[in-house]
């Protein structure tokens, strides 16, 4: 188990990379109906039944919490806010934000290896992470649900991730090493 501690930069970015490309995946699909005698548009694939689906990658679930975060705060400033919406909206922002930060957390930690409060904060961040990204993975129709792969690779790698995170910050805690400087 010395290989993890010894290695993290490594994997950390090849964690970082496949992180990215499951982004880039779908995570769900803009359903329409169409009846099934009829084929589905460009771009459009058949999801079951009677109907077709146009894959919505991680990205775009990023940018519309960062929408939804940001028209909120607007409207809380300008006044014309609607208490129930804007603490959905809001909610919804902050939860996006929540399943991003792992990126940045790994990718800091790839960089520069931190102290022990910033291990521990990246932690709770990917443990955070998979709380929220676990309940969305299920709630589409699990008849499709392998279609959004994008979703289950990220959930997947950040519980990897998590897993050579808590064994690398025990293995440093067992010998007494701070961990200060990363190695390869």
């Amino acid at each position: 188990m010395l290989w993890i501690r010894s290695h993290r930069r490594m994997w950390r970015i090849i964690f970082l990379t496949i992180l990215l490309v499951a982004i880039i995946g779908p995570w769900a699909y803009d359903r329409i109906n169409v009846p099934s005698i009829y084929p589905c548009g460009d771009g459009w694939f058949r999801l079951e039944g009677d109907f077709c689906g146009s894959p919505l990658p991680g990205t775009r679930l990023f940018t519309f919490g960062l929408e939804a975060f940001s028209a909120s705060i607007q409207r809380m400033i300008a006044g014309e806010a609607q208490l129930r919406w804007e603490i959905q909206n809001f909610s919804f922002g902050i939860l996006v934000l929540l399943v991003f930060l792992p990126l940045l957390s790994l990718l800091r930690m790839s960089i520069r290896e931190a102290d022990k409060k910033l291990r521990r904060r990246h932690l709770l961040i990917l443990g955070l992470a998979v709380l929220i990204v676990l309940p969305y993975a299920f709630a589409g129709f699990l008849s499709f649900n392998w279609m959004s792969w994008g979703i289950w690779l990220y959930l997947g790698v950040l519980i990897c991730v998590l897993f050579f995170e808590v064994l690398n910050y025990l293995q440093g805690r067992k010998t007494g090493s701070p961990a200060l400087v990363s190695t390869v």
